[in-house]
C-alpha cells in the first residue's frame, strides 16, 4: 500500500490546487480533458487535506482556548455553508465539488493543522521555490500568450511573499529565485493588467525591508545598501507601471472604478436573513449592471452572479456576516501575534502574509480553493501556536560559511 508522509501530503495538496487553478484559468473555465484533469487533481488535493486535517488534529491542535473555539465555529460554519448547496441530484454534487469557487473553497481552513509544526515551512521552501521558478520561466513568453494564460501563470506566483520575505535566510538557489520571481510577478502583473498587484508588490517589498531591519545578525551597511536599492526600484515602478499597463492594454483610463457597484448591488439584493447567514456555497445575487450589459449585447458576466470579486463581499454572499465575523475574529489577532509577538522570521512572515490577504480582500481576492488560501491558513496555524512564536532565529537557522540558512529538522 502506498504511504505518504506529512510533507509529501502537503506538497501534493499544494500542487493539486495550483495545477487546477492554472488549468481552469488557462482555458477560461472551459471543458474538455484538461479541465477534467484539473478537477481530479483538485479533488485529490481536497480529499488529502481532509484526511490529514483529522489525522493531525487527533494528535494535537496546538493553540489556546480562544482559537480552538473560533476554529470549531468557523469550520462548522464552513461545512454548513457547503452542505446547504448539496442536493440529492448527482449534478449538484459534481457542481459543488467540481469547481474551486464553490465547495472546496470553504475547506481551505483545514490547512491550519499543517502550520502547527514550523519546520513544515522549511521542508517545503525548495518545493515552492521550484514552482516559482517554473512560473518565472513561463512569464518570459508573456507577449505571445493570451490574457487567460497570463492570468493563469499568476496563480502559480502566489508563493512570492513567502519566499521573498524570508529570502535573507533562504539558501543561494532559493534566494535567487525569490528575486527573479518578484521581477517576473511584476512583468506578469503588467501584461495581465492587474493593477491591484502593484499594491501587493509594494506590501511584499515593504514587509521585507521592515523585517530585514529587525534582524540583528545582518550588518548595517548591507541594510542601508538594500534599502536604497529597493527604494530606487519602487520609485521607478510607481512612476512607470500605469504607463506600461496602458501600453499593453491599450487602455488610457487607468483609474476606472470597477468595485463600488459590487458593494451597492450585493447589499441591495440581500435580504436581512441572507445578510446574516448568506446564501450557501451556490448562492447568487442579481446584478442590474450585468443584466443591462446582457440586454444590450455588451457581453460580460451572467446577471445572476455566483461570485463577487471583492473578498469580504464574497464571504457575506456565501456565509453571511457570520462567516465574515469568524474570519476576522481569527485573522486579525493572528496577524498581530505573528508580527508583534513573535521571535523568528517564519512566524513574522506568516503575520505579514495574513495582513496581505486581509488587505487584498478589500479589492479583488475572493475565496477559491487555491494555494494562496491554503498557505494563508497554514500561516495562521503557525502563529497561533505559542511554541512556534517563542522559537528564536537561532532555533531554526544553521550557520553556513559567513551567513545563516534555514535548518531542516
Amino acid at each position: 500500500m502506498l504511504k505518504i508522509n506529512r510533507i509529501q501530503a502537503l506538497k501534493i495538496i499544494l500542487f493539486g490546487s495550483v495545477l487546477n487553478a492554472y488549468i481552469f484559468n488557462a482555458i477560461a473555465g472551459g471543458s474538455g480533458p484538461l479541465r477534467l484533469i484539473g478537477m481530479l487533481f483538485m479533488n485529490l488535493s481536497g480529499i488529502l487535506l481532509v484526511i490529514y486535517f483529522f489525522k493531525i488534529m487527533m494528535k494535537k491542535f496546538d493553540t489556546n482556548f480562544y482559537f480552538k473555539i473560533m476554529f470549531f465555529l468557523l469550520i462548522t460554519w464552513c461545512f454548513i455553508t457547503v452542505f446547504r448547496a448539496i442536493s440529492p441530484t448527482p449534478q449538484t454534487f459534481i457542481t459543488v465539488f467540481g469547481h474551486f469557487l464553490i465547495g472546496w473553497a470553504w475547506m481551505n481552513v483545514l490547512a491550519v493543522v499543517f502550520g502547527f509544526n514550523i519546520f513544515n515551512w522549511i521542508m517545503i521552501f525548495d518545493f515552492i521555490s521550484t514552482l516559482l521558478l517554473i512560473s518565472s520561466v513561463l512569464t518570459l513568453a508573456s507577449p505571445i500568450y493570451s490574457m487567460d494564460v497570463i492570468f493563469a501563470i499568476s496563480k502559480i506566483m502566489v508563493f512570492v511573499p513567502v519566499v521573498f520575505i524570508t529570502s535573507m535566510y533562504q539558501n543561494k538557489r532559493n534566494k535567487r529565485i525569490a528575486y527573479i520571481s518578484l521581477f517576473a510577478f511584476i512583468v506578469n502583473s503588467i501584461f495581465s493588467g492587474q493593477r491591484a498587484n502593484l499594491g501587493l508588490i509594494l506590501m511584499i517589498i515593504s514587509f521585507m525591508i521592515f523585517e530585514f531591519y529587525r534582524q540583528q545578525n545582518i550588518g548595517m551597511y548591507k541594510k542601508i545598501a538594500l534599502v536604497f536599492g529597493i527604494l530606487i526600484f519602487m520609485l521607478l515602478l510607481l512612476s512607470q507601471v500605469d504607463k506600461m499597463i496602458e501600453k499593453v492594454e491599450g487602455d488610457e483610463d487607468a483609474q476606472t472604478d470597477t468595485r463600488t457597484f459590487l458593494f451597492v448591488e450585493l447589499f441591495a439584493d440581500l435580504k436581512s436573513y441572507d445578510l446574516v447567514i448568506g446564501r450557501g456555497a451556490l448562492g447568487t445575487y442579481f446584478s442590474p449592471y450585468f443584466e443591462y450589459c446582457k440586454r444590450h449585447g455588451l457581453g460580460g458576466d451572467d446577471p445572476d452572479r455566483v461570485v463577487n470579486e471583492v473578498g469580504y463581499l464574497q464571504m457575506i454572499l456565501k456565509g453571511g456576516l457570520i462567516m465574515l465575523s469568524l474570519h476576522l475574529l481569527i485573522l486579525l489577532p493572528a496577524a498581530y501575534l505573528g508580527i508583534f509577538a513573535s521571535n523568528n522570521i517564519i512566524t513574522r512572515m506568516c503575520g505579514y502574509y495574513i495582513v496581505i490577504i486581509l488587505l487584498m480582500w478589500i479589492i479583488n481576492s475572493y475565496m477559491i480553493y487555491s494555494a494562496e488560501f491554503l498557505i494563508l491558513w497554514m500561516a495562521v496555524g503557525t502563529v497561533i501556536s505559542s511554541k512556534n512564536r517563542k522559537l528564536r532565529n537561532r532555533d531554526i537557522l544553521v550557520k553556513i560559511n559567513k551567513g545563516y540558512e534555514f535548518a531542516e529538522k
